[in-house]
Formats: structure tokens, sequence, C-alpha cells
């Protein structure tokens, strides 16, 4: 009983160290320099030895919880590439003993993209079939993928970010898709505000 109690009183540090967002072809430039730095995920290492020292450091200051969606090396796009994953997991198991490790599932990104249209919707999640003594993980988040998803729809639908307040008025930038494909390029825009405060996305059942 009291074993289970202080588990129940367990605070585990936790760490999503690259994501799904925030690559260079999901973002379009500012003009700010950190924020187009920062969004298009500049400082996060996609090197798979980066990735696997990056991972001993936070385990070292006490993470014991670790998130990685798959980043290709060279592109530093997301990837659906199995033997990132596997590589990975590998290095944090061998150097992070004692660390719960899961993989996204977001389909988020032109490459992701592209390969579910290559080779079918499995490609997404096609990382959940690997055992975890061969490079998988101990859980991949399929529903909070779904719901990022969801929204990233409904962004693109209404041709730019939901807008929490209507307060907010500012120039954004999307991407002309009227253009020829080659001559597609970014245009500036301020959005019409919407009626009500609050935009809420809700996925259909």
């Amino acid at each position: 009983m009291e074993h289970a109690h202080a588990r129940r009183n367990t605070l585990i540090l936790g760490c999503a160290s690259t994501g799904a967002k925030f690559t260079p072809l999901n973002h379009a430039p500012t003009g700010d320099d950190l924020l187009d730095r920062i969004c298009t995920g500049e400082s996060i290492p996609t090197a798979l030895d980066d990735v696997a020292n990056e991972a001993a450091d936070l385990y070292r200051m006490g993470c014991r919880y670790y998130h990685y969606h798959a980043r290709n090396p060279i592109t530093r796009e997301q990837t659906t590439d199995n033997e990132v994953y596997q590589r990975v997991s590998r290095d944090v198991q061998r150097r992070c003993k004692d660390m719960l490790l899961s993989f996204g599932a977001s389909r988020n990104g032109a490459e992701v993209q592209h390969n579910i249209r290559e080779f079918g919707a499995w490609e997404r999640v096609s990382q959940c079939a690997l055992p975890l003594h061969l490079g998988g993980a101990h859980f991949v988040t399929i529903q909070a993928a779904i719901e990022l998803q969801v929204i990233c729809d409904v962004e693109r639908k209404r041709g730019g970010w939901i807008r929490c307040s209507r307060r907010v008025r500012r120039s954004w930038r999307r991407w002309d898709a009227s253009s020829p494909r080659r001559g597609r390029k970014w245009r500036s825009w301020t959005p019409t505000p919407p009626a009500r405060a609050r935009t809420t996305a809700r996925p259909r059942h």
C-alpha cells in the first residue's frame, strides 16, 4: 500500500525533443530571424549522434520520459524511416537504462505525406510494429498525432493559422496555391477577423 501511494506521488520529467510541426517546409519566412530559426527547427538536432547525446544529457538532468519524432538528418523534415527510429531507440536504451520511450505518429510534414501517398496510411504508424528490443518504443502516441493533424488541416483550409483572439491584428503570409507549381510563392495577407473571439476545431465523429 505504501509503495502504491509513493508511485502515485512520483513526478516524471519528460521531453519531446524533436516534435513534428517545426520543420523547414512547414514554416513560411517572416523576416524575424529568431522566429524563423525557431519555427524551421534550426536548433533541433537531427544528426543521429546528436540526438543520442541530447537524450543522454536530458537523462543526466533527471528526464525519464523521452518522446521522439524521427527526422531526416539531411532535410531536417519529419520522416517515416524506421531505421532512424531504431537507431535512436537503441542508443537511448543503451545510454539511459530506465528511460521510458515513445514515438510520435504525426502525418504532418511533406516527406511523411509523400510516403503515405506512395505506400499507404500504414507508413505513418509502421513504427508501432517495432518491438522494444529491436529498436521500438514502449508506446506510440497515435491519438495526439490525430489531434495535431486536425489543427493543421483546419489551418490549411482557412489559409492561415487558427486565431484565438480577434484583437491580434497582424499581416501573415500564406502559400499562394493558385500560382503554377514552379512559380508558387509566399505572399502577404491580412485575414478577416473572425466573428467570434475564439475558434475551436472539433474532429468529425
